[in-house]
């Protein structure tokens, strides 16, 4: 059994867009993978509030978040810790799109099926179907396909 000393909590968020041709989500890589942006909660921060900043900081975009879409993963890391990570759903709203060099290789906009097979983690697979779900569920209005044609 691990103590809360032991466990971790980390934020962050599935950002997608309209495109003439659907919609896509941004996935960044850091040094070997491909994921979401996120970061720990630092003290008393709340889970937009450091999923807002960890976007912020790692993609240079301000998003809008849609708290109705909340998944939590939890693995053990590394060191044997255990890690809760909460992912919310957003949309650009504003900023200039750029990866922060200390951390992130590259940041790049996928469709749903191309984004899949990139997404490394079997976790973070997990909550991208569930982000294309709740998308399709809850957005039609701005969906306007799901051909990949024109993408990347």
């Amino acid at each position: 059994m691990y103590s809360d000393t032991e466990r971790e909590k980390s934020c962050g968020a599935v950002i997608w867009r309209v495109t003439p041709w659907g919609h896509e989500y941004l996935l960044i890589q850091h040094r070997r993978h491909w994921s979401f942006p996120k970061g720990h909660v630092e003290g008393a921060e709340t889970e937009k509030a450091t999923a807002l900043r960890e976007v912020k900081e790692e993609t240079g975009l301000d998003v809008a978040l849609d708290g109705r879409f909340r998944k939590m993963v939890s693995y053990r890391t590394q060191k044997g810790n255990m890690k809760d990570v909460v992912f919310f759903i957003a949309t650009p709203i504003g900023g200039v799109e750029r990866p922060q060099l200390e951390e992130i290789n590259d940041l790049k906009w996928f469709t749903f099926r191309k984004a899949l097979p990139r997404v490394t983690f079997e976790t973070d697979n997990a909550v991208l179907c569930a982000a294309e779900k709740y998308i399709h569920a809850h957005n039609r209005k701005f969906i306007h396909g799901t051909s990949d044609e024109g993408n990347q």
